[in-house]
């Protein structure tokens, strides 16, 4: 089946910045191209297909080392699709400044030079994810008002939940069983060997599902919980706390946030997020990145439980942990 790709590229050292939701803005140095690929080849990953799409252009399009960012696939649609997201971020949802706009104001006689049309600035994570996801029900809609081929559709529903569980790096149900229990198997020794190395307290509360690219620890509030996840993917690792319990919930954490000086404890410790399903959930997190031996992921993920944990569930011994 033929496939159309959405991807967001940008500076490979804005990738914390982005990660964290803050804005890729010029006057920073940051900026981000969102570009498209298609494939007939059912094989290959959205990620490798928007790679081999970027390293065609790399050449003389980019002037630094730049990273993707977000990849998101849906079956071929035809035109500029990528023209209709920038579009949302510009005049739609938001009012982004875009290279596109920019190049109306290009004056030949002075020499000056057309930026490619690609690019949005001043765009975070949380942008391009709202974006996406306007996109996504747009097409949706216009799926189920045009399309009688219900394989067609169930494919594009298909797609569109890898989108919203590619930040989880589930197991892929169609992978084939032997390659399920390999990745099981190594999954589950990751976090087997994180909470061996976590300290009693916080040991005993602590659950993994097997195969599952993350964890929980249980807390000692209720409606409240601290995850622990990854993307070998994307390259990012993720300690958050997360509450169950609504604007009532996150009102009381900030507030806690504020009265014990936890970000002085947890530096980057983010700012508060809703939950994309369950519009009660908010989340705060420390965002990291996936790279490289085990032994140094794994002893990022106990550094920051244990700051985490440490910071909310006052007062737990200090020589404890």
């Amino acid at each position: 089946m033929k496939r159309l790709i959405i991807y967001v590229l940008g500076p490979k050292r804005k990738e914390d910045d982005y990660n964290n939701n803050r804005q890729m803005t010029v006057e920073s140095g940051g900026w981000l191209k969102i570009g498209l690929a298609r494939t007939e080849d059912d094989s290959i990953d959205k990620w490798d297909i928007a790679k081999q799409r970027c390293d065609g252009t790399a050449k003389t399009g980019l002037c630094e080392t730049c990273k993707l960012f977000d990849v998101f696939e849906y079956p071929d649609i035809p035109g500029n699709q990528d023209d209709v997201v920038r579009k949302i971020l510009s005049d739609e949802i938001y009012e982004l400044n875009t290279s596109r706009k920019n190049n109306e104001f290009v004056d030949d006689s002075q020499y000056e030079i057309k930026a490619g049309r690609e690019f949005v600035y001043g765009a975070s994570r949380k942008h391009i994810i709202s974006a996406i996801a306007k996109f996504e029900r747009d097409l949706m809609l216009d799926y189920f008002e045009k399309s009688e081929d219900s394989q067609k559709i169930r494919e594009l529903v298909k797609m569109v939940r890898g989108n919203i569980n590619g930040i989880t790096d589930e197991i892929d149900e169609d992978s084939p069983v032997s390659s399920i229990k390999e990745r099981t198997k190594k999954i589950d020794a990751f976090f087997e060997k994180v909470i061996e190395k976590l300290p009693s307290p916080i040991k005993e509360n602590c659950t993994h599902s097997p195969g599952r690219t993350y964890m929980h620890v249980k807390s000692k509030a209720k409606h409240q919980l601290y995850g622990a996840s990854y993307s070998a993917q994307r390259g990012i690792t993720r300690v958050t706390i997360e509450i169950f319990d609504g604007e009532n919930g996150r009102n009381k954490i900030e507030q806690f946030i504020e009265d014990n000086n936890v970000r002085d404890k947890v530096p980057s410790l983010s700012m508060s997020q809703q939950g994309s399903k369950n519009k009660d959930k908010y989340f705060w997190m420390v965002q990291g990145v996936y790279a490289g031996t085990d032994e140094t992921v794994i002893q990022w993920f106990v550094d920051n439980i244990k700051a985490m944990y440490v910071a909310f569930e006052a007062p737990i011994e200090q020589s404890e942990v």
